[in-house]
Protein backbone atom coordinates (compact mmCIF):
# COMPACT_ATOMS: atom_id res chain seq x y z
CA UNK A 1 0.00 0.00 0.00
CA UNK A 2 1.42 3.09 -0.77
CA UNK A 3 1.83 6.01 1.93
CA UNK A 4 -1.30 8.17 1.92
CA UNK A 5 -3.65 5.58 1.42
CA UNK A 6 -4.34 4.21 4.72
CA UNK A 7 -8.38 4.64 5.44
CA UNK A 8 -9.50 6.14 9.10
CA UNK A 9 -11.84 3.49 10.28
CA UNK A 10 -12.41 0.75 13.01
CA UNK A 11 -10.91 -2.07 10.88
CA UNK A 12 -7.10 -2.64 10.44
CA UNK A 13 -5.51 -2.75 7.18
CA UNK A 14 -3.27 -4.41 5.89
CA UNK A 15 -0.05 -2.89 5.30
CA UNK A 16 3.79 -3.81 4.03
CA UNK A 17 6.05 -1.65 5.74
CA UNK A 18 9.57 -3.14 4.04
CA UNK A 19 10.07 -5.37 1.45
CA UNK A 20 8.21 -8.62 2.51
CA UNK A 21 7.34 -7.26 5.65
CA UNK A 22 3.59 -6.60 6.57
CA UNK A 23 1.18 -5.97 9.39
CA UNK A 24 -2.26 -4.19 10.31
CA UNK A 25 -2.82 -0.63 10.69
CA UNK A 26 -5.88 1.19 12.11
CA UNK A 27 -6.23 4.94 12.45
CA UNK A 28 -8.85 7.12 14.34
CA UNK A 29 -11.32 9.16 13.23
CA UNK A 30 -10.20 12.92 12.77
CA UNK A 31 -7.64 14.82 11.27
CA UNK A 32 -4.42 14.18 13.16
CA UNK A 33 -1.69 14.22 13.89
CA UNK A 34 -2.36 11.36 16.10
CA UNK A 35 0.27 9.60 18.14
CA UNK A 36 0.87 6.12 17.47
CA UNK A 37 0.90 2.68 19.29
CA UNK A 38 3.15 0.05 17.77
CA UNK A 39 2.07 -3.31 19.13
CA UNK A 40 4.65 -6.05 19.08
CA UNK A 41 3.41 -9.86 18.95
CA UNK A 42 4.43 -12.93 21.00
CA UNK A 43 5.79 -15.87 19.60
CA UNK A 44 2.45 -16.74 18.38
CA UNK A 45 2.94 -18.10 15.05
CA UNK A 46 0.17 -16.30 13.13
CA UNK A 47 -0.87 -12.84 15.46
CA UNK A 48 -3.34 -11.57 13.29
CA UNK A 49 -4.89 -8.00 13.76
CA UNK A 50 -5.08 -8.01 17.22
CA UNK A 51 -8.86 -6.43 16.89
CA UNK A 52 -9.90 -5.53 20.08
CA UNK A 53 -6.57 -4.53 21.47
CA UNK A 54 -6.36 -2.16 18.39
CA UNK A 55 -9.90 -0.34 19.08
CA UNK A 56 -8.96 0.17 22.69
CA UNK A 57 -6.16 2.15 21.83
CA UNK A 58 -8.30 4.02 18.54
CA UNK A 59 -11.02 4.72 20.95
CA UNK A 60 -8.38 7.12 23.51
CA UNK A 61 -6.80 8.50 19.74
CA UNK A 62 -4.07 6.55 19.30
CA UNK A 63 -3.55 5.04 15.98
CA UNK A 64 -2.21 1.26 16.26
CA UNK A 65 0.20 -0.61 14.27
CA UNK A 66 0.96 -4.15 14.48
CA UNK A 67 4.10 -5.16 12.51
CA UNK A 68 4.50 -8.85 11.80
CA UNK A 69 7.89 -9.89 12.05
CA UNK A 70 9.59 -12.25 9.80
CA UNK A 71 8.69 -16.25 10.04
CA UNK A 72 5.21 -14.65 11.82
CA UNK A 73 1.55 -14.21 9.70
CA UNK A 74 1.72 -12.41 6.82
CA UNK A 75 5.85 -12.26 6.63
CA UNK A 76 7.83 -14.62 5.61
CA UNK A 77 10.90 -15.99 6.59
CA UNK A 78 12.13 -18.81 9.36
CA UNK A 79 9.63 -19.26 12.71
CA UNK A 80 10.98 -18.30 15.82
CA UNK A 81 9.07 -21.17 17.49
CA UNK A 82 10.60 -23.61 15.40
CA UNK A 83 13.93 -23.03 16.94
CA UNK A 84 15.57 -24.86 19.85
CA UNK A 85 18.68 -23.96 20.28
CA UNK A 86 18.41 -20.99 23.24
CA UNK A 87 21.43 -18.49 21.61
CA UNK A 88 20.22 -18.61 17.90
CA UNK A 89 16.84 -17.73 19.82
CA UNK A 90 18.41 -15.24 21.25
CA UNK A 91 20.04 -13.77 17.98
CA UNK A 92 16.83 -13.73 16.01
CA UNK A 93 15.82 -11.50 18.83
CA UNK A 94 17.63 -9.19 18.09
CA UNK A 95 17.42 -9.99 14.14
CA UNK A 96 13.56 -9.62 14.15
CA UNK A 97 14.17 -6.49 15.94
CA UNK A 98 15.30 -4.52 13.05
CA UNK A 99 11.73 -5.60 11.61
CA UNK A 100 10.34 -3.14 14.75
CA UNK A 101 12.56 -0.60 13.67
CA UNK A 102 11.49 -0.32 10.12
CA UNK A 103 7.85 -0.49 11.20
CA UNK A 104 8.38 2.44 13.35
CA UNK A 105 10.62 4.22 10.52
CA UNK A 106 7.15 3.43 8.02
CA UNK A 107 4.62 4.67 10.48
CA UNK A 108 6.69 8.03 11.05
CA UNK A 109 6.78 8.63 7.11
CA UNK A 110 2.81 8.16 6.96
CA UNK A 111 0.61 11.57 6.79
CA UNK A 112 -1.35 12.53 9.52
CA UNK A 113 0.98 10.61 12.32
CA UNK A 114 3.07 12.64 14.86
CA UNK A 115 6.00 11.30 14.54
CA UNK A 116 7.06 13.06 17.54
CA UNK A 117 4.59 10.99 18.93
CA UNK A 118 5.89 7.72 18.51
CA UNK A 119 5.67 4.53 21.56
CA UNK A 120 5.85 0.53 21.55
CA UNK A 121 4.35 -1.83 23.40
CA UNK A 122 4.13 -5.52 23.36
CA UNK A 123 3.80 -8.79 25.01
CA UNK A 124 5.87 -11.95 26.27
CA UNK A 125 8.54 -12.50 23.09
CA UNK A 126 6.54 -8.91 22.22
CA UNK A 127 7.76 -7.64 25.56
CA UNK A 128 11.51 -8.61 25.02
CA UNK A 129 11.15 -7.01 21.50
CA UNK A 130 9.57 -3.69 23.00
CA UNK A 131 12.87 -3.81 25.85
CA UNK A 132 15.27 -3.81 23.09
CA UNK A 133 13.68 -0.98 21.06
CA UNK A 134 13.88 0.99 24.08
CA UNK A 135 17.17 0.53 24.11
CA UNK A 136 17.82 1.75 20.27
CA UNK A 137 18.12 5.13 19.11
CA UNK A 138 14.99 5.16 17.41
CA UNK A 139 13.23 7.83 18.19
CA UNK A 140 10.52 6.51 20.27
CA UNK A 141 8.95 8.36 23.19
CA UNK A 142 7.79 5.60 25.87
CA UNK A 143 7.74 1.67 26.15
CA UNK A 144 5.42 -0.39 27.38
CA UNK A 145 6.74 -3.91 27.44
CA UNK A 146 4.18 -6.78 29.41
CA UNK A 147 5.40 -9.82 30.63
CA UNK A 148 9.15 -9.82 29.05
CA UNK A 149 9.90 -13.25 28.33
CA UNK A 150 8.16 -14.40 31.42
CA UNK A 151 7.42 -17.92 29.78
CA UNK A 152 11.29 -18.22 28.67
CA UNK A 153 12.90 -16.85 31.93
CA UNK A 154 13.98 -19.78 33.96
CA UNK A 155 15.14 -21.93 31.10
CA UNK A 156 17.49 -19.40 29.54
CA UNK A 157 20.49 -17.15 31.41
CA UNK A 158 20.77 -15.73 28.60
CA UNK A 159 17.80 -14.19 28.17
CA UNK A 160 17.75 -12.81 31.58
CA UNK A 161 21.36 -11.31 30.80
CA UNK A 162 19.67 -9.77 27.38
CA UNK A 163 16.96 -8.07 29.15
CA UNK A 164 18.92 -7.20 31.79
CA UNK A 165 21.13 -5.38 29.50
CA UNK A 166 18.25 -3.92 27.48
CA UNK A 167 16.80 -2.70 30.65
CA UNK A 168 20.09 -0.81 31.60
CA UNK A 169 20.55 0.84 28.49
CA UNK A 170 17.14 2.20 27.83
CA UNK A 171 16.43 5.85 26.20
CA UNK A 172 13.12 6.01 27.18
CA UNK A 173 10.73 5.71 30.38
CA UNK A 174 9.79 2.27 29.95
CA UNK A 175 6.41 0.82 32.65
CA UNK A 176 6.85 -3.03 32.80
CA UNK A 177 3.61 -5.03 33.43
CA UNK A 178 3.08 -8.67 34.56
CA UNK A 179 -0.19 -10.12 36.17
CA UNK A 180 0.53 -11.59 39.82
CA UNK A 181 -0.59 -15.44 38.20
CA UNK A 182 1.99 -14.80 35.12
CA UNK A 183 4.33 -17.88 34.57
CA UNK A 184 7.14 -16.06 36.01
CA UNK A 185 7.50 -12.24 37.72
CA UNK A 186 11.58 -12.73 37.52
CA UNK A 187 11.39 -10.09 34.69
CA UNK A 188 9.45 -7.32 36.74
CA UNK A 189 11.34 -7.93 40.22
CA UNK A 190 15.33 -8.30 38.17
CA UNK A 191 14.52 -6.07 34.83
CA UNK A 192 12.08 -3.80 36.66
CA UNK A 193 14.57 -3.32 39.55
CA UNK A 194 17.00 -2.44 37.00
CA UNK A 195 14.76 0.16 35.07
CA UNK A 196 14.63 1.93 38.19
CA UNK A 197 18.38 1.80 39.15
CA UNK A 198 18.97 3.23 36.13
CA UNK A 199 15.49 5.80 36.56
CA UNK A 200 14.39 4.58 33.18
CA UNK A 201 10.96 2.86 34.78
CA UNK A 202 9.96 0.70 36.90
CA UNK A 203 7.71 -2.48 37.09
CA UNK A 204 3.82 -2.68 37.86
CA UNK A 205 2.36 -6.34 39.33
CA UNK A 206 -0.90 -6.48 39.27
CA UNK A 207 -3.74 -9.05 40.98
CA UNK A 208 -4.14 -12.16 39.18
CA UNK A 209 -6.32 -12.06 36.44
CA UNK A 210 -8.04 -15.04 35.15
CA UNK A 211 -6.87 -18.59 36.70
CA UNK A 212 -3.81 -20.11 36.33
CA UNK A 213 -0.59 -19.06 34.84
CA UNK A 214 -1.99 -18.43 31.00
CA UNK A 215 -4.56 -16.51 32.10
CA UNK A 216 -1.89 -14.37 33.78
CA UNK A 217 0.30 -14.28 30.66
CA UNK A 218 -2.33 -12.93 28.48
CA UNK A 219 -3.45 -10.26 30.76
CA UNK A 220 -1.55 -8.25 27.99
CA UNK A 221 -4.14 -8.33 25.18
CA UNK A 222 -7.55 -9.31 27.63
CA UNK A 223 -6.85 -6.99 30.26
CA UNK A 224 -7.07 -3.19 29.00
CA UNK A 225 -9.69 -2.63 31.19
CA UNK A 226 -7.83 -3.61 34.33
CA UNK A 227 -4.49 -1.90 33.24
CA UNK A 228 -5.40 0.88 30.58
CA UNK A 229 -6.06 3.65 32.80
CA UNK A 230 -2.41 3.40 33.89
CA UNK A 231 -1.21 2.54 30.82
CA UNK A 232 -2.85 5.97 28.79
CA UNK A 233 -2.06 8.14 31.95
CA UNK A 234 1.86 7.05 31.56
CA UNK A 235 2.01 7.46 27.56
CA UNK A 236 0.38 10.76 28.13
CA UNK A 237 2.63 12.23 30.15
CA UNK A 238 5.65 10.44 28.45
CA UNK A 239 4.68 12.19 25.10
CA UNK A 240 3.08 15.30 26.10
Amino acid sequence: MQQGTIPRNREGTLIEYAADRRGFFYVPEGKGPFPVMVWNHGSEQWPGAQPELAHFYVEHGWAFLVPHRRGHGKSPGAYIGDERDDAKVLAMQDEHNDDVVAAIEWVKRQPTMDARRVVVSGCSYGGIQTMITAARPVGIRAAVPFAAGAMRWRFSPGLQQRLIRAAGEARVPELLIQAENDFDLSPSKIAGAELERTKHGRAKIYPPYGTGPRAGHGFCVRGFDVWGPDVLAFLAEATR
